[in-house]
């Protein structure tokens, strides 16, 4: 499971405490939404309720093996593309600005649950968008305050990398906070949904070497896996491009708008 498990341990919570959190995590979520990749993810295991959610899934959508990415997707006229990569690569910002020109819609953000059906690949709708969203929009306003820019993992200079040591550290707490966050400060969703299989028609991963975040493959019948790269699990018929993650926030959004074939100027801003 990936590295990143480490700095997921939760604080011990009395009985109480855990069962109310619990209660609240269940309400900001709409009924019949899928959240077992949430859990997969943070804790590194399969629980038995996990483990009969993911057989469930596979069941109704005649799917094999699942991967949960750490990233976001977009849904466009060819199918839904998929940007993975660390956190604060500016993957959310990157999408919200291609839906703004017209590009395609937002449909999953934080984690992505896709499953594999033969050669094809498929995201999951899990209606989790909402609590997403508003955990990244609280975490780019608390990296703006801490003044955290993905620029701090690749500073050339040794003395620069001491200073900005405790800023990866806390980049690498903001989704767990953030989630905490959006989950408290969020309305109780008392509406029901059903999940969907949406085709997916690309992959890009952000490779950078300090990137703890990486994705899980679950396969049937197995203990999940983590991916340091994702080529492997991905279909022949998706196109996966995989990206050099080292750079400054613009020079990422060059090279994710001609891996997508867009012109620098839809994304210039």
């Amino acid at each position: 499971m990936p590295p990143a498990r480490a700095r997921f341990r939760r604080l011990p919570l009395p009985g109480a405490l855990r069962a109310l959190w619990e209660r609240r995590k269940r309400a900001a979520f709409p009924r019949g939404a899928v959240t077992c990749h949430l859990e997969i993810w943070t804790q590194g295991r399969l629980t038995t309720t996990t483990a009969r959610e993911l057989a469930e899934l596979r069941a109704r959508f005649a799917l094999s093996d699942l991967l949960v990415l750490h990233g976001s997707a977009i849904l466009a006229d060819d199918g839904v593309t998929v940007l993975c990569g660390p956190p604060g690569a500016g993957k959310s910002t990157f999408l919200r600005h291609l839906q703004e020109e017209g590009h395609g819609s937002i449909v999953e953000d934080g984690l992505v649950l896709v499953g594999r059906r033969r050669d094809d690949a498929f995201l999951i709708t899990t209606h989790t968008f909402e609590v997403f969203d508003r955990a990244s929009r609280l975490s780019k306003v608390l990296r703006r305050a801490a003044r955290i820019r993905f620029n701090v993992w690749h500073q050339d200079d040794p003395q620069r990398q001491r200073a900005g040591a405790w800023r990866i550290a806390l980049l690498y707490q903001m989704p767990r906070l953030c989630f905490s966050l959006a989950i408290l400060l969020g309305r109780r969703r008392r509406d029901a949904v059903v999940p969907e299989l949406l085709p997916v028609s690309m992959v890009v991963e952000l490779a950078h070497p300090a990137d703890e975040f990486q994705s899980v493959l679950l396969p049937v019948g197995a203990a999940p896996v983590a991916l340091a790269e994702l080529s492997a699990a991905v279909p022949p018929v998706v196109a996966y491009e995989r990206l050099d993650g080292q750079g400054t926030v613009v020079e990422l959004r060059q090279r994710l708008s001609a891996a997508l074939g867009l012109a620098e100027t839809v994304v210039a801003s």
